[in-house]
């Protein structure tokens, strides 16, 4: 094959292809596009999904701002007590505040490697996403625990 036609060829085959964001389509799929970057301990896929002014809240007392310390916060866990853990998802839910942003909220529960008997653990995340050019990211973000049984 001529040199021409191999760069037209493969020109035309990046022009085609569909994009790989990680971004979601829409502001449900940010639920499921947390979890996959999480079971996957995927650094890169945490940094596409927030926004770069954005804020996590992990616990009541630990507030990461910006994407960088956001994005270093939630993978230092997935360097210790994550890393062999997945997440599933379950009830997400939708409030469209605008077009261009949502409240999501969705339970995870965090399951442990596999071998290991233990319940999974159980918490809520609220997102608030934003319509960006190339999908919907996370602006701001808290996990939250289940309400605790009285003593």
């Amino acid at each position: 094959m001529s040199r021409p036609i191999l760069a037209a060829t493969v020109v035309t085959a990046v022009s085609l292809a569909p994009p790989c964001f990680a971004q979601s389509a829409t502001p449900e799929g940010v639920a499921d596009q947390f979890a996959k970057a999480w079971s996957n301990h995927d650094k890169a896929a945490f940094a596409r999904l927030f926004t770069e002014d954005a804020r996590f809240m992990p616990t009541y007392d630990v507030v990461f701002e910006g994407h960088a310390n956001v994005v270093a916060g939630i993978y230092e866990a997935h360097e210790g007590w994550a890393r062999e853990t997945t997440l599933t998802t379950s009830k997400v839910g939708v409030q469209q505040l605008r077009p261009d942003t949502a409240v999501v909220h969705f339970n995870v529960a965090v399951n442990g490697p596999a071998g290991i008997d233990r319940p999974p653990l159980g918490r809520s995340l609220l997102l608030v996403a934003v319509k960006q050019q190339d999908g919907w990211k996370v602006a701001t973000g808290q996990l939250t625990k289940p309400n605790c049984p009285p003593q």
